[in-house]
């Protein structure tokens, strides 16, 4: 599987690994950027501790909508 230039810090930050992201998301994409986001978002929230949690959901699906 493919991977992002930054998928350690991904990874770090979320507490998720890329494949587990990569497995979470393909269910949902169809959806739009924003739907995406919100998903990932509230997986953040749920699974890690960051302090920029909408960044890190914004760069997790950046990273998703391009592999």
């Amino acid at each position: 599987m493919l991977e992002p230039k930054n998928v350690k810090a991904l990874e770090t930050v979320s507490r998720v690994t890329w494949k587990e992201w990569a497995k979470f998301l393909a269910p949902h994409q169809s959806l739009d950027h924003a739907a995406l986001a919100k998903l990932v978002h509230t997986e953040i929230m749920r699974t890690g501790k960051s302090k920029s949690p909408e960044w890190w959901a914004q760069s997790v699906t950046v990273a998703y909508e391009q592999f």
